[in-house]
């Protein structure tokens, strides 16, 4: 097992911020926080984007930390992603804000029912199949995927509330947030993650 940076799930979250709104329209390359690390052969880029206020204005971030078992005797890119688990320390978020990462995880995390971890499916054309489990919830989402000479790119979405049932945890970080949401936080999260092989 990898200690690297992926992490489906996750996660979400959104979370108390009092910058200025940000205009963004293209949330997959604008990118407030990202956390690289490098093991081996492999570097894994998570970025989520979680959303707030009536106009949906994006809170980026990552989870600093986590496990992915490859397929080492692969051949191809996808084959050394493809059936592959992971497991995801769901109190390691960082969204460059000390304050906001606390509020993330003492309101949404620790209120969240066992770890998040899963499975990522075959990676075929263009598209994966990654078990998700949370809250002690467990569901497959369909994620698209790209190759290029010497990376792999999966995008996907899931939602806090549809998905996993996390009414408990969703509600306390809406209400620590709400002031500052002024009454809206989304419970859509939108997943890039980037494999570098």
């Amino acid at each position: 097992m990898r200690k690297l940076l992926l992490a489906f799930c996750m996660i979400s979250l959104i979370a108390c911020n009092n910058k200025q709104k940000e205009n963004d329209n293209n949330l997959t390359k604008e990118v407030v926080s990202k956390e690289v690390i490098e093991k081996g052969e492999s570097t894994i880029t998570l970025e989520w984007t979680a959303f707030k206020l009536d106009d949906k204005t994006p809170v980026k971030g990552t989870f600093t930390d986590f496990e992915v078992d490859f397929n080492k005797n692969a051949k191809t890119k996808e084959e050394r992603l493809s059936n592959s688990k992971f497991k995801i320390d769901k109190e390691g978020v960082n969204t460059e804000d000390p304050a906001r990462d606390n509020t993330i995880t003492e309101y949404f995390f620790k209120n969240l029912k066992g770890d998040i971890h899963g499975n990522i499916g075959e990676l075929k054309n263009g598209q994966v199949d990654i078990l998700i489990s949370m809250n002690n919830k467990s569901v497959t989402k369909t994620f698209e995927y790209a190759v290029d000479e010497d990376m792999i790119e999966l995008r996907g979405s899931i939602d806090i509330l549809d998905d996993f049932m996390a009414d408990t945890a969703f509600k306390a970080l809406h209400d620590a947030c709400s002031i500052l949401h002024e009454g809206k936080t989304w419970t859509d999260v939108l997943i890039r993650v980037v494999v570098s092989l």
